[in-house]
């Protein structure tokens, strides 16, 4: 039996994608591009979480899950390269709101993703505000000096693969 190498879901960073981050009143960035690793859940204020993970030239980068990010995700395989845009944001009953996204993928540009852990991360992370609209920002997962050189190294790879298909 061949040894396969578990994928680590964690991330230099976590931002929310679209609308305004809570503390800093900036704009959230709107779209991420990279590899789609999966996703993982965590607790932040007692309740569950989803943070999907890509690896980007910028390292492990995370955003928040929504209904509708989880929903169009779940068909995207491990290692595609992938483009996550926040659309807009749609007023709901009950005075809620709900972020769309589009999501598209390149199945011919892929990387080989080991196999996914199946533990739950749990983080604590506090805010003041209401966080219901997935405007939670600014938390990452914490990586130790080795996850973080491995990382570093195949970063130029990953830039090498996404400018292969620029040209087409």
């Amino acid at each position: 039996m061949a040894w396969k190498t578990v994928t680590s879901l964690d991330c230099d960073t976590v931002f929310a994608l679209g609308g305004v981050n809570g503390k800093t009143n900036k704009p959230n960035p709107t779209s991420i591009k990279g590899y789609y690793l999966g996703s993982r859940s965590t607790q932040v204020n007692g309740e569950e979480a989803t943070i999907h993970v890509f690896q980007t030239p910028k390292g492990n980068q995370g955003i928040w899950g929504s209904a509708d990010t989880r929903a169009k995700l779940k068909q995207v395989a491990a290692g595609t390269m992938t483009l996550v845009e926040f659309v807009e944001k749609k007023k709901i009953s009950g005075g809620k709101t709900k972020k769309i996204f589009s999501v598209s993928q390149n199945t011919d540009n892929t990387i080989e993703v080991g196999a996914l852990p199946t533990g739950q991360a749990n983080e604590s992370y506090v805010d003041e505000e209401d966080e219901t609209d997935d405007e939670l920002n600014d938390l990452g997962s914490p990586d130790t000096n080795t996850v973080a050189a491995t990382r570093a190294a195949s970063l130029s790879k990953v830039q090498e693969l996404l400018n292969r298909n620029k040209n087409k």
